[in-house]
């Protein structure tokens, strides 16, 4: 091995220890359930990049079920730990899973568009009967509202 390979070695070894002691603190305060959620994502990400697929199944679950009890069923985290899980379930040999894992990933994500189509229909409606005034188009507010919030997002 050169020292390049060495240093990155030591660097995964670093992030998996900090990583692990972060779980630990998490799961023994139980007060930050989506930040154990985040950890278990990624030492199931971790465990995939090393080919230990069962670990990462098992790591990816934990996340699954965390997430599933703290956010909203069309959540898209939810659909990305699903993906995740997939594609560990390809890689030992389950493709029934793998699709299922899949098939569910994409309702999720349906399901999410259709309820921000439905709810951007409805902020339209309610503009228009606050009385948004006759020359400001509602459709036209509610973009420049959108752009806004990507910005302060970005």
């Amino acid at each position: 091995k050169d020292e390049e390979e060495e240093e990155e070695e030591g660097d995964m070894e670093l992030a998996w220890n900090l990583m692990e002691n972060a779980r630990l603190c998490y799961e023994e305060d139980g007060n930050y359930p989506i930040e154990l959620a985040n950890v278990y994502e990624t030492l199931g990400d971790f465990n995939s990049e090393h080919a230990n697929f069962d670990a990462a199944l098992d790591d990816l679950a934990k996340c699954l079920a965390i997430l599933e009890a703290e956010l909203e069923a069309d959540d898209r985290r939810l659909a990305g730990v699903l993906c995740s899980m997939s594609v560990a379930y390809q890689f030992t040999d389950q493709p029934e899973k793998a699709l299922e894992g899949c098939t569910r990933a994409i309702a999720i994500c349906t399901a999410r568009v259709a309820r921000l189509k439905t709810s951007d229909a409805a902020a339209i409606a309610a503009m228009a009967a606050a009385g948004a005034g006759a020359e400001t188009d509602p459709a036209l507010l509610l973009a420049a509202a959108k752009a806004e919030l990507e910005q302060i997002g970005a």
